[in-house]
């Protein structure tokens, strides 16, 4: 299972330790660690008050802020008619 690729990110930007983006919705500190480690998603609610706490999209949640990009095609560009 895929993680909130973009939690630890925002959380660390925003000066926050996974007890205290706990706290501050509301759920253990575990669940937390579980989210950013990819081994529990969160209901839409937790997702909700993740996004309004740390100010950020969904998909800053899910991807990362600076995702990486796609690689490219093998053996160059293709071409169309």
């Amino acid at each position: 299972m895929e993680g909130l690729n973009g939690l630890k990110e925002l959380r660390k930007h925003r000066g926050l330790t996974q007890s205290e983006l706990a706290e501050k919705i509301g759920i253990d500190e575990n669940t937390i660690r579980r989210y950013e480690n990819g081994t529990l998603f969160p209901a839409r609610k937790r997702l909700l008050q993740l996004q309004d706490l740390l100010g950020c999209s969904f998909d800053e949640l899910i991807v990362g802020v600076n995702p990486p990009s796609p690689p490219a095609p093998a053996g160059g560009m293709e071409t169309t008619e």
